[in-house]
């Protein structure tokens, strides 16, 4: 009997611990998206999986970046890209849309003239999602050269790049760009298509415990359509 309740106070003790760990715990999260940051931040905080954990949405990139550099959360959802410029967390949980975890970027033009053989010499806009070097190497990797790469912070500002001439094509999710070209009138054409990428992931500390990556995929199909998914899968395996 003796024995027994000493493992009662040892299992309690470590759902204290537990608990304290996960109040105490911050999500950092930034994603491009054409739904307005104040709506996801909302969506987050209301979900009962992440009660008592922090939770700060981010507009910018260079915020975000800054944000993660300094204090380091517990948890972030951002880019399947990120994680080639930090080292610090893995994936373990995979945003899907409509039964999908990746896509390809289209790059569209509004002027016949720039037409894929062109791209070299145009320039194309993108939403910032890894900084100057970052993106520009991301893009290069993944769609091609492109004379200039012009970064815009929100997914909503790539076509005004267009019908300003201010840019000679753009790279958008086709997700997103069904709900802009409903916003403006302007005539695009597809050019080309990027490399197949993932959508977004929630990542955690390499030495998060398990319970707590647990938790973190009981996040509800409301919150998920809030930022605007249907799914969040689990990685399996070690994370790179």
């Amino acid at each position: 009997m003796h024995v027994k309740n000493r493992y009662c106070e040892w299992l309690f003790l470590l759902t204290i611990l537990w608990v304290s760990s996960l109040s105490s715990a911050e999500l950092q999260v930034y994603c491009t998206s054409t739904i307005p940051v104040n709506e996801r931040d909302k969506a987050l905080k209301a979900d009962s999986a992440l009660t008592g954990t922090n939770i700060t949405v981010f507009g910018k990139f260079r915020e975000f970046e800054s944000s993660v550099k300094s204090s380091k959360p517990k948890y972030i959802l951002i880019s399947s890209s990120f994680l080639s410029i930090n080292k610090d967390y893995k994936a373990v949980y995979q945003l899907e849309l409509n039964g999908k975890s990746s896509f390809k970027y289209l790059i569209l033009s509004t002027k016949p003239e720039w037409t894929k053989e062109k791209m070299a010499s145009g320039s194309v806009g993108v939403v910032d999602e890894l900084g100057r070097s970052g993106t520009k190497k991301y893009v290069q990797n993944n769609v091609g050269k492109f004379k200039k790469v012009k970064r815009v912070t929100k997914t909503d500002d790539l076509m005004p790049l267009l019908v300003l001439e201010n840019a000679n094509y753009i790279m958008i999710r086709p997700d997103n760009y069904e709900i802009l070209k409903k916003k403006f009138t302007a005539k695009t054409q597809k050019i080309a298509e990027s490399k197949t990428v993932g959508y977004p992931i929630l990542c955690v500390l390499k030495d998060t415990p398990q319970g707590e990556i647990d938790a973190l995929g009981k996040i509800t199909p409301s919150t998920l359509k809030a930022l605007g998914y249907s799914n969040l899968k689990k990685i399996s395996g070690d994370n790179k």
